[in-house]
């Protein structure tokens, strides 16, 4: 069923399908919750083990990315409108780089990248991308559908 309490940061509430296997998409919780409710959705879309074009698709139309050191959010984020996160330099170190590898050399080539750490430094350039990209659901239409 759901990922329970595989990925730190989300929660994953029982659901009347959690007996089906296998699970591709769900839905979590932020845990905690957000400190600023209505600014952030605390529900979050969580693809795993699908087909790789499923699962590409799928992140290419997310309003936000977050990306990993694979080739396949590489891939998501050139092709996605939406606001993209890249993992941080100090994160680098970390995973191995390859001869594809040429997040150094093109981050800044489209307004919708930012380094996660840029959340924080560089909150009204990242504010202002996510304000000028198409979103499918607000915090605001949220509250309103409650």
């Amino acid at each position: 069923a759901a990922p329970r309490g595989e990925l730190p940061g989300l929660r994953f509430d029982e659901e009347a399908e959690d007996d089906r296997e296998p699970v591709y998409h769900t839905l979590g919780e932020l845990d905690p919750p957000p400190p600023c409710p209505g600014a952030v959705l605390p529900r979050v879309h969580v693809a795993v083990n699908n087909n790789p074009r499923e699962a590409l698709l799928c992140m290419a139309r997310a309003d936000v990315l977050v990306t990993s050191f694979s080739s396949l959010g590489w891939v998501a984020a050139l092709l996605s409108e939406g606001l993209t996160l890249h993992p941080d330099v100090s994160h680098e170190k970390a995973a191995e780089k390859t001869h594809w590898d040429l997040r150094d050399q093109y981050l800044d080539w489209a307004e919708n990248w930012f380094r996660v750490s840029d959340v924080r430094k560089r909150p009204g350039d990242v504010q202002a991308a996510f304000a000028s990209r198409k979103r499918t659901t607000t915090a605001a239409d949220v509250a309103k559908a409650a």
